[in-house]
């Protein structure tokens, strides 16, 4: 099974962090359902949760960053959701950053907001 890093804009999203969480939950339960033969890691929808309903106070990005990497380098590939905010994001450039040093490919979806039926579209 191909495991994919779902890379998204969190704390950079032109809208609120709970849109931001959502949208990407989305995209990923999309990914999923579409290809059977992919598991998504996002680390959006794993910091998310566990950050507002375990109680936290909000952590800074590079916090977060150092517990999500591992994760980045267990997987075959770095997807990149281009959500608002997602060229100007220091968290998605990380990633993009370490994915090149690995030689991991990388691939864009385009962020479509009224998605959320069954489509979207993969840039490599």
């Amino acid at each position: 099974m191909k495991k994919v890093y779902l890379g998204s804009p969190y704390t950079g999203y032109n809208g609120s962090r709970g849109e931001a969480f959502q949208l990407v939950c989305q995209m990923a339960a999309e990914i999923m359902k579409v290809h059977p033969d992919i598991t998504v890691f996002c680390p959006i929808a794993h910091s998310h949760a566990i950050e507002t309903e375990g109680d936290m106070a909000p952590q800074e990005g590079n916090w977060w960053l150092a517990r999500d990497f591992p994760f980045l380098k267990a997987c075959d590939e770095l997807w990149i959701y281009k959500m608002d905010g997602w060229e100007k994001s220091y968290g998605v450039g990380q990633e993009i950053q370490i994915a090149k040093s690995a030689g991991m490919p990388i691939k864009y979806l385009e962020f479509e907001p009224q998605l959320h039926v069954g489509k979207y579209s993969v840039r490599t």
